[in-house]
C-alpha cells in the first residue's frame, strides 16, 4: 500500500489525531515565517554595536525617567506614541539606520515592523531590548545630576 493511501486510512481512522498533526504543522509553518520576518527587523546587541559604529542612529522609546537612569550611549529619548513614519522630528532621523530600543525588545519589535510596513527600510530593534543589553554587559550611560547639585552647592 502506497504511503499515501496509508496516510489516508489513518485520517479516516483518526480524525482527532490527524486534526492535530495538521494543527501543528500549521503552527510550525507560521512561527517559522514569523521568525524570518523578524530576523530581518531584530538585530543582536553584537549587530546593534556594529550598526552605531557606522552611522547607526538609536532611539530609546522607554519612560524618560528610565532612560535618564541608563542608555545605549548616544541614544535620543523620543517616547514611542511619537515614533512614526509622519512624525517631523523622527523623520530627520531616518537618512541614517535607525534602531529602537525598549526594556525587553517586544515594543520595538512592533515598532519597527510597523514602521517598515510604512516605508521606511532601514529600521531596526535591539532583540531582547535594554535586558538583552545588561545581559550582555554592555555598558549604560546616565544622565548626569550635575545641575541640581550646582543649584544646592550656590543655595549654601
Amino acid at each position: 500500500m502506497p504511503p499515501l493511501s496509508q496516510f489516508a486510512e489513518f485520517a479516516t481512522n483518526h480524525p482527532i489525531l490527524a486534526s492535530a498533526l495538521f494543527g501543528s504543522l500549521l503552527l510550525l509553518v507560521v512561527s517559522e515565517i514569523t521568525r524570518k520576518a523578524r530576523a530581518l527587523v531584530d538585530l543582536s546587541s553584537t549587530d546593534v554595536v556594529r550598526l552605531m559604529n557606522g552611522n547607526g542612529q538609536v532611539i530609546d522609546t522607554r519612560s524618560e525617567d528610565a532612560f535618564a537612569k541608563g542608555h545605549l550611549a548616544g541614544a535620543r529619548h523620543i517616547p514611542a506614541a511619537d515614533v512614526s513614519a509622519d512624525n517631523e522630528k523622527f523623520k530627520r532621523l531616518t537618512d541614517k539606520p535607525v534602531i529602537i530600543v525598549c526594556d525587553n525588545g517586544m515594543a520595538s519589535s512592533k515598532l519597527a515592523g510597523t514602521l517598515r510596513k510604512q516605508g521606511l527600510a532601514d529600521i531596526f530593534s535591539l532583540q531582547g531590548g535594554l535586558e538583552a543589553w545588561q545581559r550582555d554587559n554592555l555598558p549604560l550611560v546616565a544622565e548626569r545630576k550635575e545641575k541640581k547639585n550646582k543649584s544646592k552647592k550656590k543655595n549654601r
